[in-house]
């Protein structure tokens, strides 16, 4: 479980290799102390549990200090469980409610990844405090869909 941190974090916190590239640094002119210390300060950390044996030890990982968030990767999760693609499944909806209560039980911000808006206000309402939507892929190919329907009602009605 330590791994996590030692991944994210720079020493004494963890063990990040350090770069001090002018993208690392937002092109501040800082000293590499100042930039770890910031760093470590201001580093969001996020853990994904996608897998069953994740849901048996969320209170165990969300326990760790310094662990800010948790993104539920619900298809992933699906998969693991054995219900792949049934996001409304008991199984899943047991995870769910696993997932939620540990991160109020530890002060960590529950989120999920949704792509419809629809699902948004079902989330809030359990408790979901953040959440990533669609992806780039798929709002290009809604975009496109969407354009490709209206010049093709445009054309129609030319026509």
């Amino acid at each position: 479980m330590r791994l996590i941190l030692n991944s994210c974090l720079y020493a004494p916190l963890g063990e990040r290799g350090l770069s001090t590239s002018n993208i690392h640094l937002a092109h501040r002119r800082v000293t590499p102390k100042e930039y770890v210390q910031w760093a470590n300060a201001n580093t969001l950390i996020v853990i994904q549990p996608e897998t069953r044996k994740a849901i048996e030890n969320i209170e165990k990982l969300v326990s760790i200090p310094g662990v800010d968030a948790v993104m539920i990767g619900p298809h992933d999760l699906s998969l693991s469980l054995g219900v792949v693609g049934q996001m409304k499944h008991p199984l899943m909806a047991e995870a769910y409610e696993k997932i939620i209560a540990a991160c109020r039980k530890f002060g960590v911000a529950p989120g999920i990844h949704l792509t419809e808006f629809d699902q948004a206000k079902e989330w809030l309402a359990k408790g979901i405090r953040f959440f990533t939507f669609q992806n780039d892929i798929r709002m290009l190919m809604d975009a496109g869909k969407s354009n490709t329907t209206q010049l093709r009602q445009y054309i129609d009605q030319k026509a």
